[in-house]
């Protein structure tokens, strides 16, 4: 009679082990991406021109936006490989779930193009410096001051008063009238 319950125990611990290291290490391996993420933000934001009025804090802004980028994409793919881990570990047939996933993953796509065009447009606005908190913009459809700039949206007041809330991806082109050249005479 105690045989059965042995071999269960067993087979068990056989199997619990590998799925216990594998939340350990996908748990370290997170904290010290996250931890190297934030290191190298702090360093690259102290950096740079500090003669420019306002630039130590639009870099800081910039920095702490790709850095939540890096975080979230560190996080995805650790956690995302830890769950198939764990998941092959269990003696699950992955097969199914990718094929799956990669329907429900280009429906998604498909469906969500604005929203991702948004995120990368946004992504290469902070990359590029195009504008930051402060800059008078003038975008087309609206001009404005430059409250927030997030990943997907532009947030804008205008000279009424209003708020305006832009997508990063609708934005056709930017004319940034804080980074105006002054006329100067030089005769």
């Amino acid at each position: 009679m105690t045989m059965p319950i042995t071999e269960n125990v067993q087979t068990w611990s056989e199997k619990a082990l590998p799925i216990v290291v594998t939340v350990v290490v996908a748990v370290v391996a997170r904290y010290l991406a996250h931890r190297l993420i934030n290191k190298v933000i702090d360093r690259v934001s102290k950096r740079g021109n500090r003669a420019a009025l306002g630039a130590g804090e639009r870099r800081r802004q910039r920095m702490n936006a790709l850095g939540t980028v890096l975080k979230i994409i560190a996080s995805a793919i650790i956690v995302g490989n830890a769950a198939f881990s764990v998941l092959g570990s269990m003696g699950v047939n992955l097969a199914p779930i990718l094929a799956s996933a990669t329907v429900i993953g280009a429906a998604v796509g498909f469906g969500a193009q604005h929203v991702v065009k948004d995120y990368i447009a946004g992504l290469f606005i902070l990359l590029e410096d195009q504008y930051g908190v402060g800059d008078v913009i003038d975008i087309g459809i609206a001009k404005g001051t430059v409250e927030a700039v997030h990943l997907r949206v532009t947030t804008l007041r205008t000279d009424e008063g209003f708020t305006m809330y832009v997508r990063n991806g609708e934005i056709p082109h930017v004319a940034n009238e804080s980074q105006k050249l002054t006329d100067t005479d030089f005769a």
